[in-house]
């Protein structure tokens, strides 16, 4: 049964440019983020609020910069990886080890904002 469970029968990644809707999936969602955090950052901009909170912003709107281009260039990233190793999953390692990044960033900047306004 383990053996079976393990088994790499899969063609390789899945492309996400496949269909119309898993494209629209992963190019919308990714640029609904963006052009949120781009409306706030024009809003931020405009008021001058004090440099800690410039600071902050600017991390945060980067962070959604690198998640939409992440995004938009996983397929690449997978089929590359595919390449070279021939593991039909590498999605999986590769999104939990982006996404994990992405979560020890946003607990630094929390942290470091924190610290700040201490």
């Amino acid at each position: 049964m383990i053996v079976k469970f393990y088994e790499d029968t899969r063609p390789g990644p899945f492309n996400y440019w496949s269909t119309l809707k898993t494209f629209l999936q992963g190019t919308l969602v990714p640029l609904f983020f963006l052009v949120t955090m781009l409306w706030s950052f024009i809003i931020f901009k405009r008021y001058n609020l004090n440099i800690k909170n410039a600071r902050l912003v600017n991390l945060v709107l980067a962070t959604v910069v690198i998640y939409f281009c992440y995004s938009q260039f996983s397929n690449f990233t997978y089929k590359g990886l595919y390449a070279m190793t021939r593991y039909s999953m590498i999605e999986w390692p590769v999104d939990i080890v982006f996404l994990s990044s992405l979560c020890v960033l946003f607990c630094c900047m929390n942290f470091a904002y924190y610290l700040a306004n201490r």
